[in-house]
């Protein structure tokens, strides 16, 4: 196979003036910024990596930001909580927002202090004293947490459509597909969609069934496991731009797979593609953008081609 040189960028942003964090429980609610929840690093990445962010926050007693007096600072609770960074280069101008989600809590603790003016013979008065570190994962932490376990398929009567108990496998329309990737047999209805116009697998093998493309599985995917937050369902906005692959027939299983790793098996570096998830805050929905390794369009040969990152 020829080689298709990948070209990178060794630039990195090693530093910003400030970072101002942000919180909410559920995307419904407004933002609310933690002035002393530190943000001591921020890491954007494509799959099959994901993208992180580090906080760092000072429990026990002493100044809010701003403040005149001790105080008691409690641990924070923000475990699956959204977050929002807003970063700022060394002459204060906004360069990006970060989203994700916290996952991780740890606290390195020194013992507890008594809360000032209070009584101190009482143990109820006293706050754990301790670094408490928080690791947020980006937006496509809901991915990795989200299980197929079901598929949409065409209903009895022909016309519209329904959920059946297990995933099916995308081009597995006879048995030995599933154990043969090179004897694929499409299982994708030639006449009746799902949500948002997404096709949906065909209830029996028919002279009109079609074969499932790369483009269809992630347009289905898509549109049929949208990923929860905070108790509140996420829509998921899928942007391919020029990177759409809509002429092979990958036989891809899904039953009891995590969405994410369905994805990383679709858009690969092997496939010289890959992904990124962002978030639009205005629309509080979910964008996952695909795109090529290659600047130039690469012809596979009988009009398949590998298109151009634009």
């Amino acid at each position: 196979m020829p080689v298709i040189p990948v070209e990178t960028s060794g630039d990195i942003r090693r530093g910003a003036s400030r970072a101002v964090v942000y919180v909410r429980a559920a995307v419904v609610d407004e933002w609310t910024a933690v002035p002393e929840l530190l943000c001591d690093e921020v890491v954007t990445a494509a799959a099959p990596d994901m993208s992180t962010a580090k906080f760092s926050y000072r429990a026990g007693v002493g100044f809010v930001i701003g403040g005149s007096a001790y105080t008691a600072h409690l641990p924070l609770q923000l475990d699956q909580f959204q977050v929002r960074v807003d970063v700022y280069d060394w002459e204060n101008v906004f360069q990006f927002s970060w989203f994700g989600i916290i996952v991780n809590d740890v606290r390195d603790r020194y013992g507890a202090e008594f809360v000032p003016g209070e009584n101190e013979t009482d143990p109820d008065n006293r706050v754990e004293n301790s670094w408490q570190t928080l690791a947020a994962y980006g937006m496509e932490y809901l991915f990795a947490i989200t299980k197929v376990i079901v598929s949409r398929i065409v209903a009895p009567d022909g016309v519209g459509n329904e959920v059946v108990g297990r995933g099916l496998v995308f081009n597995g329309g006879r048995s030995n597909a599933r154990s043969n990737p090179y004897d694929a047999v499409g299982n994708k209805s030639a006449g009746v969609s799902g949500p948002n116009f997404s096709a949906v697998f065909d209830r029996n093998i028919v002279d009109t069934t079609q074969q499932w493309t790369t483009n269809d599985i992630g347009v289905y995917l898509m549109a049929n496991f949208t990923p929860d937050l905070g108790g509140e369902e996420i829509s998921v906005r899928f942007d391919t731009g020029s990177a759409v692959l809509d002429w092979d027939e990958p036989v891809i299983k899904q039953d009891g797979r995590y969405l994410r790793e369905i994805m990383n098996e679709l858009w690969n570096i092997q496939r010289y593609t890959s992904y990124v998830v962002g978030w639009d805050d205005d629309l509080h929905e979910i964008v996952v953008r695909v795109f090529t390794f290659t600047d130039v369009a690469f012809d596979l040969g009988g009009g398949n081609t590998i298109p151009a990152n634009e």
